[in-house]
């Protein structure tokens, strides 16, 4: 992984060339100024600071404008502070750097020649192993990073971005006991966001392009119905973007021991019309000694599993525009009736068809019960909840599937061959294993 993507965020894309290759300094502080500086193309400004224990780099209000035929974005901020761990100082002070920086100049001499080579050649891109290293030193070591007053306005396709703050922090560590590596996967991630607004008039949402999807689920592909509907869905929506927004996603991982990681996912949006959402995701990663480089010899070298243990999904709309909608606009209300006749008719031909299995017919049921009070506006609050009650991992799930699919595939030459119902067979298997609950009020 290159640190210059995490730069990106902030930056444009680097032109070969476009700045010398740094100075090495006995300052690893300056060394690390330079470096990001050279990273960013020249268009950021950093100072670079010792700090007990980390390396504190600022850049005051900068606008960036796009130099590249291919850059079709102007980047603006009012601050950025970027954290890094004193672990950094390593690959940072003067005898290392120099030799990166020689290699580097080296690379950018090649990258030339291969640039001017036919472009049919096999010739392999010329790369740093030390600029590589030092890469992933600067991202393993990021503590922190904040940036006040992002702006990101995009020509093609047209957009405009502004996020009042943007933070960023890696409380990670690079050790747990009993670990057969040493990777920095141990702790918490999370970013934050405040007050974020998105204008992306040129392209449609996903409300608005909800309804032909559903068309083409439902098997009824009515074009002018699901433009009509997708048109007012993608106005409500509108509304929504235009209320800046803020949340966090936040990740948490522990070692459970036998080669085995947790991790806990939550995102959590809201913004000042009301509405909001809540996302979590729980689940362990087996066999993650096979993921990295081992420190010493692996516990486990088997093949990594996922072991999936809980989702749970909440979003909530205050869904008086849409009640008022339905109101005024008859041919709207119209065909919103029958895309709940529609989806009423699916989910009980499925409980139909999985009749056998109680299961699943509940999940249809509750399903059908669900969307329904969405579709017709009498409910703000969607809910889904799915719990792992087996306990099997994702490539069990796979073998049980594939196994399945293998035994009832149609022999060669058999009379009344026919393929087996896939659809069923990943039903049931889901069934078998997995607990859902589905609702909206």
């Amino acid at each position: 992984m290159h640190f210059r993507l995490v730069l990106a965020a902030v930056s444009l894309p680097v032109l070969l060339g476009a700045v010398a290759v740094p100075k090495a300094s006995g300052d690893p502080a300056v060394n690390l100024q330079r470096y990001l500086h050279y990273q960013t193309d020249g268009t950021i400004d950093f100072t670079c600071k010792k700090r007990p224990h980390s390396y504190v780099c600022d850049a005051g209000a900068q606008r960036i404008e796009p130099e590249d035929a291919n850059a079709t974005a102007t980047v603006a901020f009012g601050h950025l502070q970027i954290r890094f761990g004193d672990a950094v100082e390593v690959p940072l002070q003067k005898p290392a750097f120099g030799k990166t920086l020689e290699e580097i100049e080296k690379v950018e001499k090649q990258m030339r020649r291969y640039l001017a080579a036919d472009s049919g050649s096999d010739l392999i891109p010329p790369s740093s192993p030390r600029q590589d290293a030092l890469d992933r030193a600067l991202v393993g070591n990021l503590e922190h990073f904040d940036i006040k007053k992002l702006d990101i306005e995009n020509s093609d396709p047209k957009s405009h971005i502004t996020i009042a703050d943007v933070a960023f922090d890696n409380r990670m560590k690079k050790t747990a006991k009993g670990a057969a590596f040493s990777e920095r996967i141990f702790g918490s991630l999370s970013l934050s966001y405040t007050d974020a607004l998105i204008d992306a008039n040129d392209s449609e949402s996903f409300y608005g392009t909800l309804p032909a999807l559903l068309e083409n689920w439902l098997g009824t592909h009515d074009e002018a119905r699901a433009k009509y509907v997708g048109k007012r869905l993608e106005t409500l929506y509108q509304t929504q973007t235009q209320s800046p927004a803020s949340g966090q996603i936040a990740v948490e991982t522990a070692y459970l021991g036998n080669d085995r990681l947790s991790i806990d996912v939550k995102a959590s949006e809201a913004n000042r019309l009301g509405s909001k959402a809540v996302f979590t995701l729980g689940g362990d990663i087996y066999n993650i000694s096979s993921l990295f480089k081992p420190a010493r010899k692996p516990m486990s070298m088997g093949t990594p599993d996922f072991l999936f243990r809980t989702m749970h999904l909440k979003i909530h709309t205050k869904g008086d525009d849409y009640r008022a909608l339905l109101k005024k606009d008859k041919r709207f209300a119209g065909y919103i009736g029958e895309y709940t006749l529609l989806l009423r008719k699916r989910f009980d031909d499925a409980t139909t068809k999985f009749r056998s299995n109680p299961v699943l017919a509940d999940w249809f049921t509750q399903a059908k019960e669900a969307f329904s009070k969405a579709f017709e506006g009498k409910a703000d609050t969607f809910e889904m909840t799915v719990k792992n009650r087996s306990g099997v991992t994702a490539m069990q799930v796979f073998g049980m599937v594939m196994g399945q699919l293998m035994v009832m595939a149609p022999q060669q030459n058999a009379a009344n061959a026919s393929a087996p119902d896939e659809e069923k067979i990943i039903a049931e298997t889901a069934a078998q294993n997995l607990d859902v609950t589905i609702r909206t009020y």
